[in-house]
């Protein structure tokens, strides 16, 4: 596994997992994986980069010594700190906060009550907005699902298995011959999946298509996956290959592959600058439309282990782990 990449923030910077440090799993992806999100003051929708470019330089960072999230702009030698903790005292009553709109679902989220907080992120989007945090492992209005499903590009393929790595040999096994299964799996405030995983040959062989026409490599960071899967040799690696995976092994974890991530035009803004281009969009659309919809990059889950140990009740992976990709018997 060449990186690792979590969002506390909803459409906000990344935060990558340093090298030797082991990353909790949790049924609803990445431990602090989008675990906030910013909200209008006004209609309570939670905001995005699609419409918020400079949500790209609003960097988290976690500082587990002290129990904080703190929070920069780029350029900016201003800063907050959240406390990680999740007490009650911090946010608004529950009868002050107003319901919040994320990806179409209606959500209640705690908002926090403290000025300094929301007027910080506010002054940087100027725009009138809080943050706020979705409660995992909640019910009713405190739960969402993922949406993500197998796609009809997504066409069986010969059975295979290989390893690799860090950066490996990987194949393209083959998918469900349906994906019909309705197996609630819960999220947080991520679009559709848990997860999101994208091939590094894959952005190779879009970035071949881009340099063709003159324009900008994309960079991972534009796609915001959580994981990126690469091979020192790429020759071995076959783009879009991830199309037809069903199952992967990240150390010692499974994961079960959920179909193909539908993109918008939000991957064509510089995560670095907050520059909105026409790339890599354009490209996309060239290579990977399917059924009027363009995808790169696919949607994954934790599968749990039915063993009783330390290992399967407190799941982690990290950056270097061996990956197995694994194909679905069809005999």
């Amino acid at each position: 596994m060449e990186s690792l990449t979590i969002y506390p923030i909803k459409s906000c910077g990344g935060l990558d997992v340093p090298l030797n440090t082991d990353w909790e799993v949790r049924p609803e992806g990445l431990a602090w994986d989008r675990e906030w999100c910013l909200v209008h003051q006004g209609t309570g929708q939670a905001l995005s980069q699609k419409r918020h470019p400079r949500m790209a330089l609003i960097r988290p960072e976690i500082d587990f010594d002290k129990g904080l999230l703190r929070v920069r702009s780029v350029g900016s030698i201003e800063q907050i700190a959240v406390p990680l903790s999740s007490n009650p005292a911090l946010f608004k009553s529950f009868n002050a906060t107003q319901p919040s709109r994320v990806c179409g679902d209606s959500i209640v989220a705690h908002t926090y009550a403290r000025p300094e907080i929301n007027d910080f992120f506010s002054k940087i989007l100027d725009v009138p907005c809080a943050l706020a945090r979705f409660p995992a492992g909640g019910s009713g209005f405190s739960m969402r699902h993922a949406k993500a499903h197998m796609q009809k590009h997504q066409k069986p393929k010969s059975n295979s298995s290989k390893t690799c790595h860090d950066k490996g040999t990987l194949a393209p096994p083959t998918p469900p011959d349906s994906d019909t299964e309705v197996q609630k799996r819960p999220i947080l405030l991520s679009n559709e999946s848990p997860i999101l995983a994208i091939n590094r040959s894959s952005l190779d062989a879009l970035n071949e298509e881009i340099s063709k026409v003159g324009g900008k490599p994309a960079c991972a960071s534009v796609f915001r996956a959580n994981v990126v899967l690469a091979s020192p040799q790429s020759e071995n690696l076959e783009p879009y290959s991830e199309d037809h995976w069903t199952t992967l092994r990240i150390g010692e974890q499974i994961f079960q592959m959920l179909g193909s991530c539908r993109r918008c035009h939000m991957i064509c803004i510089d995560q670095d600058t907050a520059e909105r281009n026409d790339q890599p969009f354009v490209s996309l659309a060239k290579t990977r439309r399917f059924d009027s919809k363009i995808f790169f990059g696919s949607h994954m889950c934790h599968v749990p282990s039915k063993d009783i140990t330390k290992m399967s009740q407190f799941p982690t992976i990290r950056v270097g782990d061996l990956v197995t990709i694994e194909a679905e018997d069809t005999s």
